[in-house]
This record gives C-alpha cells, structure tokens and sequence, in this order.
C-alpha cells in the first residue's frame, strides 16, 4: 500500500508539472519537460520487478495503467486549453485594431464634415436665393417670396423685410459654428453632411473643380442667351436689308418712268410741233391729277408776261406745271433712293458687328466647356440643393431658437397681409349657398338684357355697374316699367320709401353687403381684372347676399369666376350668346396713306370716330364740320348728364347730328345707335406710357357699331392710318385670352389690424421716449402693400392714388386711420391740380368739427379757348368730389350741398355752351403728327424690350413723317 501511495503522489505531481508547462505539440523533440513523465513510469517498473507478490498481485497493474491513461487525457486536455486561449488573445487584440481604425475613420471623416461646413454652409446659404425663401418659408412666416426679390439682389422695401433678410444672414455664422463645433448633430444634418462627404465635397482638386464649373455656370447661361439673341437681330437684319433692297428697287422702277416722262416732256418743250392737243394731251396731263399740289403750284407759277393767244398759253402753262412737278417729284424719288441706300449700309455695317459678336461668343462658350461631365455634374448640383433645403430647415429651427419673440411678431405681421383667402372675408355672403349664373358673349348679344329681365322678375334686386351713365340707365328703365328703384352712386342718391330694387355703380356694393337681395346683376364682368378698379368687382362677386347673382360679361372671364364660385361653394351656371348682327372689318381704310390730309371728309352718317385725345377729338370735328356734317362729342371728363344729351343727339335722325366723335368712353355704358367705327388710331397714352389697344379693348370698341332694332344692325369697323387695318382685322378674329386672375385691395379693417400688429412690432409700440407709435396711413398702406400675400387667382390692385391722398392727409391731426382710409377710396385723379386743396380742406373742417364747405376755385365763365373748357370740367369734377365727401361723412349740410348743387349746373351749362361754340375757339394741333409721334414711341420701347417688330415699318413711318413736316 505504501508502494502504490508513492506511484499516486508521483502521478499527481507529474500531472500538476503538465498542467503549469503544457507539452509541445511535437514529443519527439526531447524537452526537459518530460522528465518527470519518464521518471514516472521508470519508478513503477522498478518496483514490479523486485518486490514479491502473490498471484493476485498482478491486478494491481492496472491501477497503473488507468493513470497512464488519465495523464494523456488530461495532458491532451490542457493542450487545447492552452490553444483556445492563445486564438482568443488573438483575436482580442485584431478586435482592438479595428475599433482604433474605425475611430481614426470616423474622425477623418468628422474632420471633413466640419471643414465642409465651415468652407460650403456659409457661401452656399448666401449665393442660392431659394435658400432665404426656404428658410422664410420653414418659419411658417406665409410670405410672398417675390415680394423680396428686386432685380438679381434682394432688397428691402421697408424696415420689415429688411429685418427679415437681415436676420436671415446674421443667423448664418452662428449656425455654421453650431455645426462646425456640435459633438452630436441630428440625424437628419449629419445625414445631409455625410451625402456631402460622400459625393466628394472633401477632395480638394474635386471642390475646386465644382466651385469653378459653378462659378462659370451663370456666364455660360448668359452666354448662350446673349448668343441667340445675337443670332436673331442677325436674322432679323437680314430680313430687313431684303425688304429695303426691295423697296429701293421699286423706287428705281418708279424713277425711271418719272425721267421717261420727264424726256417726252423736255421734247415737248423743245419741239412745239410735237405738242399734243385734244385727247392726246389728256394723257400728260394725267401727271397733273397725281400730283397733289399741282393747284397750288399752278397759282404760284403765274406770270405777268402778255397772253396773247389764251390757248397757246394754257399750254405752256399745263406744260410747265407738268415740267416742274416731274422734277419735283424725280427729286423726291432720289432723294427716298439715297436715303434708303444709307439705311441698308448702315445696316450692314451693323450686321457685320453682330456676326463679329457671334463668332466671339460661340468661340467664348466653346472654351467655357465643363471639365466635368454632364451627369456628375447634375448628380453632384442634385445632393447639393437636397442638401441646403435640409440646411435652411435647420437653419429655420436655430433662428427660431435665437428669435422667438421676434418670430412671433412677424407671424402676427403676416397674419394681418394674408390675402389668399379672400372668400373668408365675408361670412354672411357664406351662410347661404348662391347660384351664380354667367351671361357670356360679345356686345350687342342680349346678354344684359337677359339678365335684367331675371332682375325685373325677383322681389328683391341690386344692379351695379361700372358707370353712373349705366346705373341711371338701369334705373330709368325699371321705373318706367313699374318697378320702384333706387339710384344709388357715390355723387348722388335717389332714394324712394318702399323701394324694391336699387341700381348703383360696383363701388358703392360695398355699402351694400349687409342687405339681401334676392337677385343681383354683375354688369361687365371682365373688368374684374382691372389694375385699378377690378378690386369692386371681386367684391361684388364674393360677398353680395342674394340667392341668385347674374355676371354679364365677356367668355374670357368664364373660367375665373367658375374658379371664383367653386372657393365660395356656390353653383356655377353658364349661358352663352352669339352677336344678333354681323361685324365686319372693311376692306380699305378711310386714308390711302399714313399722312392723307383730310381723310375725314369720307365720313358717312352713322360713323363714330374714336380718338384718344381731346384735342384729336376737336381736331376731327373741325375737319368733318367743314365737310358738311355736324358731329356730336363723347369723352371722358364730360360730365355724365351731357354725355347723355349728346348721344340721345346723335340717336335722333331729325336731329342733323349724323357724326359722333368719341373716345374709348364709349366702349360701354351707352346704346348709340353706330353703322361704323373708325379707329383714328390704336395707340394711346395710358397715363403711365404708350401702349397698343389690346384685343379686348378693339372687340369692345368695334363692337359698339351695328345694333339690334336700329338702323344699322350689322356693323362695320376701320381705322384712319391703313398701317392700323391688319391689326384691327387680327383683334376681331382672334379669341380673347382668358382672364387669369381678379383684382384685391386691402380694406379699413384689414388696415386696422395691421397698424395694431405694427405697432406692436415697433419696440412694442413705444417709441424712445415711451410714446405709443401711431404710423401713418401711407406709411401702413406702403407697408401692407409691401407684405402683402396674395396668390392663386388673385393680384393687389395698384394704389398709386391712394397713396398720394393719404400723404396728402398725412398732417392733419384729428382724423383717425378708417376715415382717412375712406378719403383714399375717392374717385379721383391725382393729377389735377385742385384735388389736393379739396380734399385737404374738407379733411382739416372734417378734423376740426366744423362743417366743411365748397372750395371756391375759379370762377365759371364762359369758354373762350379749349383750356377754358377743360378747366370747366375739371371744377365740375371738384364739385362732385365734394358732394362725395359729404355723402361718406354725414351729416350733409344743406347750404352747402345747395350750393355745390348750383355750381355744377353753371358749369354744366358752360360745358355745353363751349361744345356747341367749339368752331369759335383757338385750336392749334394735328391728329397725324401726334399718331406718328405715338408710333415712333412706341416702336422705340418695344425695340428696347426686345420685340420683333419689322425695322423697315419704323423707318418708313419716320421717312414719311419727315416728308409730312417737310409738307407743314
């Protein structure tokens, strides 16, 4: 037992020497190691072989081998041991590695998101304007991006937008350093910066690449529009020069014949027997009948020499007229030649500029080609734009952070000029659903009639149209077939007790949207797009109440006011009419040339003349008066009443008055009864620059000729200049363009809120000395003009007068901002003289509690010269703008409504007293050369804003204007 107790404790303790040192992999290799194994075993077979045993001994042997196996077991046990761990180190220590170059990686790639946004953020956010927009947009600011552009720059009308933009950059440099220095971003900017990494942004030679196509991207784009711009003035010349050439060779042809005539003449002369008498002169003397001043020549060529023989002489006198005028006219031929010969060199000279120019610009574009392609390039511009609309959010977010107080202000500012909902504004006219039934087509289709017929028929009714001549009209008329009406405009009221129906101009709807109608007649619908008045109409249209409201108008204004109907959620109904007559264009103009004297003489009864100018108007009549026709005069500053009398003149064929000359006044308003419209011209001066009628403007004039139930039912229209006939022929056969969108102004309560919003806005209403801010009226007009929101189907009326009339009241104390805003809403024209003292009176008595009484201007008296005529309609003007006033701002002194009352019918009486006497008055004008000077106006402006009109219509229309002063 003794002997087997050692063999156990040196197997154990081999075993624990194998468990500190494991074995290597190959036993061959002898190692110091294995002793104790050896050592082991040799003990073992020593002691088996000297002891004694019995014959059971032997079992004990296996003991031995049993722990020889047990030490392989374990020896083989610890080696695997000893290898996992060794892998495992291993692998720990690549694990480590990676994690160190992933974290270097992602600082690289951090370093490189910081340098981008400190070099591109900054830069980018300030070049791109759709950032600014965006960025405004993302603060829920509802503002009209247009509003802040100005040019290629953005610039600020007042102190707000300027604050606007001014925020909007000082925010930058905070937010790039925000993103430069943040330890964590958003996923959202991280994302949008790392797509930025990834696309390159980091390489240097790749950004500097970008930058440069970038850069060079505006020139090329200006390149390639200067190019084809270039390219069409060249084929535009090259047009021009072959017409020229054209012309010139027509005038050779014309010369020649002249000098063959002029040879048989000067053989004539030289050879008396060679003279032709009888029917063979007449063919020489056929010279004479084209030559315009061949009377005058004659007289002038008169001499004192002896007459013999009365025939012989005649002769020599027919033959000299005839010598003199040929060489007269063989002068005026070459001299048209030459002329025309330097216009085509000096259109060479510059057609070789502009290929000069061509050729430069295509070399300049070809070496401007990118260096990178087309499709890296877009795919790169692509992340770059996702990447900035992700900036200008967060960009919005920070500012909204740093600025919240001053965010909230502009949100109310902007709240106050939102216009994009103008539906909302009347909420009675909501709460009932409406039927708008649309009577479209052109003048003199039954249209209105129709729609009158419906309002005759309804217990209740409103009438409203752009004229006081249509209002008193409608009134008349309803009255006479037993329905009591009321007149309602702004300079007069004809109120009835128990009245059903009302007519009145479509200013004065506002006044009326608190009533209830049961039908309602819009009249001239498409003057809903007028720049200064189509603000009434879309007043009308939304907000009347009524059960029914009738549009009269043209198609053009159709699918605006179904879009108008749909926002109010009101039916739309269309019934559509065809002209009852015929309207056609004539085949020749009333002059053969631009600058026919006396054209007019032509006139027929029953055509109306339409002039732009009053002094074309009297210039006409005088013309036509001396023909044998007395005419009857139509325009605009005519008081109504005498309009009135002078087309119910003209309408009455016992009267004698078959003429009627008119401006565009007669365009509506008026039933007269025309067989033809001559168009003096197509050209006028619209108080701002000379423009062409448009094609809206010719259907509405022209339209006017031919009648149903009248003399003439179909109708004819022409012009004066023959340059006019192809465009006015073009007008009447083309379609008019739909109407696209409806006028808006701003109301008192709109101006209300955001002077209450402005001032709040403004160091919250104090200024520096702790005084509450009370801005101006013009002051709160310019700015909601500025911050206005308008979209859709919408656009701001312009507000110039209202403008200049409330500067005016700007230092009257004592009237607040609505009553202010009521003087801005008067009709007037702020470029007469007088208006100001009118207004600025009534307002400083109005302010002060007095009763406001008539400014005695210039006396009335009779009209000596066309100045004093006007001067008389423009006191009867200032007349009316006071009774105006004293209707909006009651109570009505009686005195002094007695008194304007009286003034206005001396100055009517002197109106009509200068009209029938106008033969008597000083008039020093011509209607050709003020057309031709509207022309060459207007050709010069359309020139320089690119159009393509014909060069050789410009130069002829100079040439013979020329000749025409040439002639005077």
């Amino acid at each position: 037992m003794k002997q087997v107790g050692i063999a156990r404790r040196s197997f154990l303790w081999s075993n624990l020497s194998a468990r500190r040192c494991p074995p290597l992999q190959d036993h061959n290799v002898a190692h110091p190691r294995r002793f104790h194994h050896d050592n082991s075993r040799f003990l073992i077979d020593r002691w088996t072989e000297r002891a004694s045993f019995p014959p059971n001994v032997n079992k004990c042997w296996p003991i031995a081998s049993n722990s020889q196996a047990l030490f392989r077991s374990f020896s083989s046990s610890n080696a695997q041991d000893e290898k996992d761990t060794t892998t495992s180190s291993i692998t720990t220590t690549a694990s480590n590695e990676d994690d160190e170059i992933e974290q270097r990686r992602r600082e690289k790639k951090q370093r490189s998101l910081r340098r981008v946004a400190a070099q591109y953020i900054p830069q980018w956010l300030k070049s791109e304007p759709f950032c600014f927009e965006r960025t405004v947009a993302a603060l829920n600011l509802n503002l009209s991006a247009e509003r802040y552009r100005t040019g290629t720059s953005f610039t600020a009308k007042s102190d707000l937008q300027g604050q606007y933009r001014k925020v909007f950059v000082d925010s930058i440099p905070s937010f790039t350093n925000y993103v430069r220095t943040s330890d964590e971003l958003p996923e959202g900017l991280n994302k949008a910066l790392n797509r930025l990494v990834d696309a390159g942004f980091c390489d240097q030679e790749f950004s500097t690449l970008y930058r440069s196509i970038k850069g060079g991207e505006s020139k090329r784009t200006q390149t390639v529009t200067l190019l084809s711009q270039k390219q069409k003035q060249y084929e535009e010349r090259k047009r021009t020069i072959q017409l020229i050439n054209e012309k010139i060779e027509e005038l050779k042809d014309e010369l020649v014949e002249v000098q063959s005539e002029y040879s048989n003449i000067q053989q004539i002369i030289s050879n008396p027997s060679t003279k032709q008498t009888g029917k063979n002169s007449s063919e020489s003397n056929s010279v004479v009948s084209m030559i315009a001043s061949a009377a005058r020549m004659a007289r002038e060529s008169k001499k004192d020499a002896p007459n013999n023989d009365p025939e012989t002489s005649a002769s020599e006198n027919t033959t000299g007229l005839e010598k003199s005028s040929l060489e007269q006219r063989m002068q005026k031929l070459e001299r048209r030649i030459r002329s025309r010969e330097d216009h085509v060199e000096s259109i060479v000279h510059g057609t070789r500029k502009v290929l000069e120019s061509i050729e430069n610009l295509q070399k300049e574009l070809a070496e401007s080609q990118r260096s990178m392609s087309n499709e890296t390039y877009a795919d790169t511009q692509q992340i770059v734009n996702e990447t900035l609309l992700i900036l200008c959010d967060y960009l919005a977010q920070h500012i909204q952070t740093q600025h919240s107080k001053l965010i909230e202000r502009w949100a109310n500012l902007d709240d106050k000029t939102d216009l994009t909902k103008p539906h909302e504004w009347y909420p009675y006219a909501r709460l009932e659903k409406r039927k708008i039934v649309y009577h479209g087509g052109p003048t003199n289709s039954g249209k209105t009639y129709t729609a009158l017929q419906r309002l005759k028929q309804a217990k209740t009714g409103l009438y409203v149209g752009p004229l006081r001549l249509l209002a008193g009209e409608v009134y008349e008329t309803l009255n006479s077939q037993g329905v009591y009406t009321s007149l309602v405009t702004g300079q007069e009221k004809r109120e009835f007790a128990f009245c059903t129906h009302i007519a009145a101009t479509v200013e004065m709807a506002g006044n009326l949207l608190d009533r209830e109608f049961d039908v309602v007649v819009v009249d001239e619908i498409q003057m809903i797009e007028d720049k200064d008045r189509g603000f009434a109409w879309t007043r009308a249209l939304m907000g009347l109440r009524c059960k029914e409201i009738h549009v009269c108008g043209g198609l053009e204004a159709k699918c605006l006011v179904q879009r108008i109907a749909h926002a109010c959620h009101d039916d739309f109904q269309l019934h559509e009419y065809k002209r009852f007559g015929e309207l056609v264009v004539a085949d020749s103009s009333l002059a053969t040339h631009p600058n026919e004297m006396n054209a007019y003489k032509r006139v027929q009864p029953g055509d109306c003349i339409v002039a732009f100018s009053r002094n074309d108007i009297f210039a006409i009549q005088r013309e036509i008066e001396a023909a044998g026709h007395k005419c009857c005069i139509i325009y605009g500053t005519l008081p109504p009443e005498i309009r009135t009398a002078q087309a119910q003149l003209f309408n009455d064929p016992d009267s004698g008055y078959d003429i009627l000359i008119a401006s565009d006044a007669i365009a509506m308003g008026l039933n007269l009864n025309i067989r033809r419209i001559v168009f003096n011209t197509v050209y006028k001066n619209d108080g701002n620059s000379i423009v062409r009628l448009g094609h809206s403007a010719v259907k509405q004039i022209a339209g006017r000729a031919g009648r149903r139930n009248s003399h003439f039912p179909n109708g004819i229209a022409t012009c004066r200049n023959p340059a006019d006939l192809e465009y006015i022929r073009q007008c009447l056969h083309t379609d008019i363009a739909p109407i696209e969108k409806a006028g808006l102004v701003p109301s008192s309560s709109h101006i209300d809120l955001f002077g209450e919003a402005l001032q709040e806005y403004h160091y919250g209403g104090l200024d520096k000395h702790g005084n509450k801010i009370v801005p101006h009226l013009h002051t709160l007009l310019q700015e909601f003009s500025d911050m206005a929101v308008v979209k859709g189907d919408f656009f701001l009326c312009r507000q110039g007068d209202m403008l200049a009339v409330a500067r005016w009241l700007k230092d009257i104390g004592g009237l607040d901002t609505s009553q202010k805003f009521t003087f801005c809403m008067a009709p007037v024209n702020t470029s007469q003289a007088k208006v100001k003292d009118v207004l600025v009176k009534f307002g400083k008595k109005l302010a002060a509690g007095e009763v406001p009484g008539l400014t005695r201007g210039s006396p009335v008296k009779r009209a000596n010269s066309f100045v004093d005529l006007a001067t008389l309609c423009s006191i009867y003007l200032d007349v009316e703008l006071f009774i105006w006033m004293q209707n909006k701002f009651p109570p009505i002194n009686l005195m002094e409504q007695q008194a304007a009352l009286a003034r206005k019918e001396r100055c009517s009486a002197m109106i009509k007293q200068g009209l029938n006497e106008t033969e008597k008055l000083k008039l020093d004008h011509c209607y050709i050369t003020r057309d031709a000077n509207l022309r060459t106006e207007w050709t010069r402006e359309q020139q320089k804003l690119g159009s393509s009109d014909d060069d050789v219509m410009s130069f002829d229309e100079s040439d013979t204007e020329a000749e025409f002063r040439t002639y005077l």
